[in-house]
């Protein structure tokens, strides 16, 4: 194995066999390791020259590789997987059937045959023990020895140690190219699991703020939009003269008709941003289509905000509660029927199923199935209702309480009930859901036999029979669809009563308790600046830290997916209520009315999130680079 390690030595010794054209040239190498690789790659490379050459990996397993356990701090198959050049060799010419293995054959150990090769290179890391010699050694007398040495001088030790046979072998020149060889790979292997391993950690990170990014910018322009649209359709419901509250009920549904109508007209016309050539106008359209599923989410929540208004709380608490818990209930209803409605469900598995990773549609979808699933995104409303229920008896006591130490005292036991409660919710539910799956698939698997076997079920059972029980077998089937999408509609809303639960732990320590304002809105734009850029750059990196940790416990995850979503969304709404208090101060210091300065601050925002989105896609795709030419030059192979 000495000489296939080595190019030139392995060219010296095949080319006495391989000059005459006739001569076999038939290799076959044992084992698939990095040794094994080592020499595959010589007899590639060779291959050029010597056309006669045909190579065969004869192996007992499939290659592995070394994988990078950051658990444990180690490798899984550190001692027989591929590591460095020997793993990017691996992948591209040692896996049967890729594009890179077609110059050799691979085959099982069990049918080798060592007649049918002319050259075998063992390369399966097995090297036979010398056995230790024995010698009997010849002792003589203390006496006589003592003479000797007397009678020797000080010449005896000298003389003595050169008698001595010598244990130390010096190295051959093949042995030490081959520990040179070994530590040279061993240290290309580190400089590239070590530059992998930082190529990784900068991607989740980009990965981490370009998502904080987006939603927050989804969340400030849907609030900027409604808010605008809400002024403009205020503004001629006032010849009516119909009660306030009335009146901003029919105005935001207004709004959240035209929005069921507008959205998933834009998302069927700017399902293929791909299609334009301009990179700013690609950036914009997928701004939008990003930005418009947010405008429908939030119209609705407008609605349900709207519809609790109508009765005050603070003059008839018990029925502005009683008119709470009636929307929640009625919303998550209709949300369920409209979930168990097969034209919706189809629609909405045809919306998410072909959903690429850049937000882009796979294949077309028509604009009928974009309407009808426009119901995935009402989580937002129903989980306004639901966080109005769940949160009344904590404002109700807040309200009684003057020391503002209490008060947010109870905001912090209010917040811990709340996601002990959600997140063991979330983990039942998600447990619940794996067992219903893995049942499903089984009842699926069990039936495939007797779907066989219809005939002779069709003759020994009657029609009725039959009739009575696909009857009774769809009624369950129905009635575990419609709990199923409650369910899922359910969990949906009690991830945004976290979300608002965090978010109002927040706002009472920074607004209430140290600015001594009783809401954000309250407070100066210049407080609610600080206070959006702090948590913006606290929650990023806290979501980035619980996207790069792993939890083994199944509470740990459901409890760490749940703080990321609510992250995400609660900056959103921390620069949602910036831009609501900037825009109270320019209307209260300019001479301009209240809706045209929203119109003019809408033109801004938007313009800022375009020119904000396009620059997070320039480095994004100037990083994408920076990670391939990164992957090419360090040798690492991407999965």
């Amino acid at each position: 194995m000495e000489e296939a390690l080595d190019l030139e030595q392995l060219r010296i010794v095949l080319r006495p066999h391989l000059r005459d054209s006739s001569a076999g040239g038939r290799v076959a190498v044992l084992g698939n390791s990095h040794s094994a690789a080592l020499v595959l790659s010589n007899l590639r490379d060779l291959a050029s020259e010597f056309h006669q050459i045909k190579v065969t990996n004869v192996v007992r397993r499939e290659v592995r590789f070394a994988e990078w356990m950051e658990n444990i701090g180690s490798y899984k198959w550190n001692s027989t997987g591929l590591k460095g050049y020997g793993a990017v060799f691996g992948r591209a010419h040692m896996i049967p059937g890729t594009e890179g293995s077609s110059w050799m054959s691979i085959e099982p150990f069990d049918s080798f045959d060592e007649s049918n090769f002319d050259f075998v290179v063992d390369c399966t890391g097995y090297v036979g023990t010398k056995l230790p010699e024995l010698r009997l050694l010849e002792r003589t007398s203390s006496a006589s020895s003592a003479s000797a040495s007397e009678a020797s001088g000080p010449a005896a030790p000298a003389a003595a140690a050169a008698a001595q046979p010598r244990t130390r072998t010096r190295m051959t020149l093949a042995e030490r190219h081959e520990a040179l060889r070994k530590s040279h790979f061993e240290l290309k292997g580190g400089v590239v699991n070590s530059v992998a391993t930082v190529l990784t950690r900068h991607t989740k990170s980009s990965r981490t703020v370009a998502a904080f990014v987006n939603k927050s910018m989804a969340t400030v322009a849907a609030w900027m939009l409604a808010q605008t649209c809400f002024l403009m359709i205020t503004h001629p419901m006032k010849r009516l003269k119909l009660e306030e509250k009335v009146s901003n009920l029919a105005c935001r549904i207004i709004y959240a008709v035209a929005m069921s109508c507008i959205v998933p007209l834009i998302l069927w016309l700017l399902q293929k941003p791909s299609n334009i050539r301009n990179m700013v106008l690609k950036d914009q359209a997928s701004l939008i289509n990003m930005v418009a599923p947010m405008c429908y989410a939030w119209a609705w929540k407008d609605v349900i905000a709207a519809i609790l208004r109508l009765q005050s709380q603070t003059e008839h608490p018990e029925e502005y509660w009683a008119i709470a818990v009636a929307t929640a209930i009625v919303a998550i209803v209709v949300d369920t029927l409209l979930y168990h409605c097969p034209a919706v469900r189809r629609a909405i598995k045809a919306t998410t199923a072909t959903t690429a990773k850049d937000g882009e549609y796979t294949s077309t979808v028509s604009f009928c199935q974009f309407l009808l699933s426009m119901p995935k995104s009402l989580g937002l409303a129903i989980g306004y209702a639901w966080n109005t229920v769940l949160s009344y008896p904590a404002s109700e006591l807040k309200q009684k309480v003057i020391a503002r130490l209490f008060k947010f005292m109870l905001q912090v036991v209010y917040f811990l009930i709340v996601t002990f409660i959600i997140t063991t919710a979330f983990k039942w539910w998600h447990s619940a859901d794996s067992v219903e799956q893995q049942r499903k698939d089984k009842d699926e698997a069990d039936d495939a036999p007797h779907a066989e076997k219809g005939d002779h079920h069709k003759h020994t059972l009657d029609v009725s029979q039959h009739a009575k029980l696909n009857l009774a077998q769809r009624i369950k089937e129905e009635e575990s669809k419609m709990v199923h999408a409650a369910g899922q509609n359910f969990m949906t809303a009690l991830t945004f009563v976290f979300a608002w639960a965090q978010l109002d732990l927040v706002n009472d320590f920074f607004f209430a308790y140290l600015m001594n304002c009783a809401s954000p809105t309250v407070c100066s734009y210049q407080s609610n600046i600080g206070f959006a850029s702090a948590i913006t750059l606290v929650f990023t990196r806290w979501s980035f830290i619980l996207t790069s940790e792993k939890r083994n416990s199944a509470w740990n995850q459901a409890s760490a997916e749940l703080t990321n979503m609510a992250l995400s969304l609660n900056v959103g709404w921390a620069w949602s209520n910036y831009c609501s208090t900037a825009i109270a101060s320019a209307v209260s210091t300019s001479g301009l009315s209240k809706p045209w300065t929203y119109v003019i601050c809408s033109v801004f925002v938007w313009f800022f999130i375009t020119v904000l989105h396009y620059k997070f896609e320039v480095e994004r795709r100037a990083w994408d680079r920076h990670v391939h030419e990164e992957t090419l030059s360090q040798g690492i192979c991407q999965a």
